[in-house]
């Protein structure tokens, strides 16, 4: 994925070892575009993801949208798929439960997090 961006099109950013949400939270801290998607090193994305990301914030008018994952072990063979709710209302029913969205691919509106975006 990365090998087809321009060379300035993507930031890599590490945490100095003080663990995921202070890396997050280091990262966030030197995104200058409003939309964000968060990767693992180790996450592929479908082709078009982003923009498709990005266009349902614009048309929805939410500030976070999620994805489906398929689990692939080591090999690269598809050994799961998780399915997260897609409506607001069964968002907000989820986070009763848990979590609502996956961490990897996630996009969300920056201008939208900033306010409750707590600096590393």
């Amino acid at each position: 994925f990365a090998e087809a961006l321009p060379a300035d099109a993507l930031t890599v950013v590490r945490g100095g070892g003080k663990g995921l949400a202070h890396a997050l939270n280091v990262g966030l801290g030197q995104v200058e575009t409003r939309y964000v998607v968060r990767l693992d090193a180790d996450d592929v994305i479908e082709p078009g993801h982003c923009r498709e990301a990005v266009r349902w914030i614009r048309d929805h008018g939410v500030a976070v949208v999620g994805c489906p994952v398929v689990v692939v072990d080591g090999g690269g063979e598809q050994i799961g798929t998780q399915v997260y709710p897609v409506w607001p209302e069964d968002v907000a029913y989820a986070l009763i439960w848990g979590s609502a969205l996956s961490h990897p691919g996630v996009c969300f509106d920056l201008e939208a997090v900033r306010p409750v975006y707590r600096e590393g």
